[in-house]
């Protein structure tokens, strides 16, 4: 743990300091003993869902579909495509190119959010183990008529369903018309299902999760199933536990851990990864769960009173500040701040935080 690290606890949880320096003199200056890395079982291209903007290229041509090479403030928003790339798997790369062709082909040019001009925006692609591809066209429709958007809406099913389009594999396509952006996030949007299946499933320690569009689920999902069987281990569970599963997205670390305790209930904010975590406990015939939408402070003080159970065991992922003993937290590291998430979960258990 760096001084950095401790000065940022001190300010949220002065109380702290003490233990921490303590436990800095035990552990090499670390908070506490550090376990080895667990490595994901796959490396390459591992990532299940990805983002790509729509630009012009760094050779000039519009409509090229991949990432953006820098930022605005640097002079650089050139995109490059994705196909040299060793995370995204060459599933997801057919349906970038397929896709690419499409628009290439449409007289609508690439938005440019300095001019607000243009039209398309982004593509996202999400793919399972099982072999489906779902791909979310986001589209700016400026001064079109919906005679128009929705003679584009067929071309772009008939493309991918019966055109030069169907060789990518996409097997769920959606739809999203996005103008300057007056959501504090995509997830706001209204999506327009306009071919194929709804959703795209996947297959996790033995049970079949439903993804849609916008429901959370871990992007690299044989390092998944390595993080869900190291909470499992952890948290001690048994056949009496209660696991209260908060910011749970599509139910997937409470369902992982269903068949071996007595009870899971599971807190999100989103309504649509809810509606999922439900239809994944009735697909795999788990009986002992629950699953409740909104904000864990509003909900959890009264699913904690209503757990009979002695032996409750949150998880949190992300993990929240004012937590007690035995809490299980996943936490995605940045390089940039390693010490942020201590440093949130350190936080007074009476210090009130708005927001």
């Amino acid at each position: 743990m760096t001084s950095s690290t401790m000065r940022e606890i001190g300010k949220t949880n002065r109380a702290l300091l003490p233990w921490l320096l303590s436990q800095r003199q035990k552990h090499s200056k670390a908070c506490c003993p550090l376990e080895g890395i667990m490595p994901s079982p796959q490396q390459t291209e591992y990532r299940n869902k990805c983002e790509f903007l729509v630009g012009v290229g760094v050779d000039g041509e519009d409509n090229t579909v991949g990432c953006r090479l820098g930022k605005y403030k640097g002079g650089t928003c050139a995109v490059a495509a994705p196909f040299d790339t060793v995370h995204i798997p060459e599933a997801t790369k057919q349906v970038v190119k397929a896709f690419q062709e499409f628009i290439r082909s449409t007289p609508y040019s690439a938005y440019d959010p300095e001019t607000y001009s243009g039209h398309w925006k982004q593509l996202t692609v999400r793919t399972s183990r099982r072999g489906q591809a779902m791909a979310i066209a986001y589209f700016h429709p400026q001064k079109l008529s919906p005679e128009e958007l929705a003679g584009l809406k067929a071309s772009l099913a008939q493309y991918f369903t019966g055109g030069p389009g169907k060789a990518s594999g996409v097997t769920c396509l959606y739809f999203v018309q996005e103008g300057q952006r007056k959501t504090p996030s995509q997830e706001g949007l209204p999506l327009e299902h306009v071919a194929g299946d709804r959703y795209i499933h996947e297959d996790l320690l033995g049970l079949t999760f439903q993804i849609s569009p916008h429901a959370f689920f871990q992007v690299n999902s044989p390092a998944a199933e390595v993080l869900y069987t190291v909470i499992q281990d952890w948290a001690q569970l048994d056949s009496e536990s209660a696991v209260l599963d908060v910011c749970c997205g599509t139910g997937t670390i409470g369902l992982a851990l269903a068949q071996k305790v007595k009870r899971v209930v599971g807190i999100e904010l989103c309504q649509e990864a809810v509606e999922d975590a439900r239809v994944n406990a009735h697909n795999n015939e788990l009986s002992n769960v629950e699953f409740h939408c909104g904000r864990a402070e509003d909900l959890v003080p009264a699913l904690v009173s209503k757990l009979a159970s002695q032996q409750l065991i949150a998880i949190l992922d992300p993990p929240r500040a004012g937590l007690q003993l035995r809490i299980s937290g996943v936490s995605c590291m940045s390089p940039a701040t390693p010490g942020r998430p201590w440093a949130t979960l350190s936080t007074s258990a009476e210090l009130h935080l708005t927001g």
